[in-house]
């Protein structure tokens, strides 16, 4: 019991020593030199997609820079050329940011199906630039036909956070019918 009070009486002691010396949480600074400004752009270890050989369509789904919570709306149509049904599709995203910014979540809706969501990386001052794949067959009904399209990566640019994400989205479609064991 008596070592109860003493630990309790150090705690208080050390608790009100820190408040009258004026300890304050560490804060971040600058990026030290040694690690420079130019950092490598974002690799995964993930395989890339595979493609069917053949022919193939593209379509662009999106192309826009995120600067706040405003959503990209805009219109997605079927390819033409690349018959009805489809082997494969593929969606790819290329994005840049340069300055400094945190990594943002982000979402892309088609015809009011969410078809893909991501998450971005951090920028060095000099920038950076990735790209993202993903096998996007499972939504070929979706595809088929007209749709609207949303996108919002939120994001905050302001004197501190000074990255604007500038992204664009496409689908290729490879012609053909998927294969009776494929799984997407």
């Amino acid at each position: 019991m008596k070592s109860r009070i003493v630990m309790s009486m150090l705690a208080g002691a050390t608790l009100l020593a820190s408040s009258l010396l004026g300890a304050a949480p560490a804060r971040s600074a600058d990026v030290p030199a040694e690690f420079g400004t130019d950092w490598h752009d974002p690799i995964t270890a993930a395989p890339p997609v595979t493609r069917p050989s053949g022919k193939s369509c593209q379509v662009t789904v999106a192309e826009a820079q995120f600067r706040d919570f405003t959503p990209y709306k805009g219109a997605y149509t079927p390819p033409d050329g690349c018959g009805a049904s489809w082997s494969k599709v593929v969606l790819r995203m290329d994005g840049k940011v340069k300055g400094r910014q945190f990594d943002r979540l982000g979402y892309l809706h088609v015809g009011g199906v969410e078809i893909f969501r991501t998450s971005t990386p951090e920028p060095s001052p000099d920038g950076i630039e990735w790209s993202v794949e993903k096998d996007v067959t499972r939504y070929s009904d979706t595809f088929r036909r007209a749709q609207d399209v949303e996108m919002l990566i939120g994001n905050v640019v302001d004197d501190t956070y000074t990255g604007v994400i500038d992204v664009k989205v496409t689908l290729t479609f490879y012609a053909g019918r998927p294969a009776a064991n494929a799984t997407h």
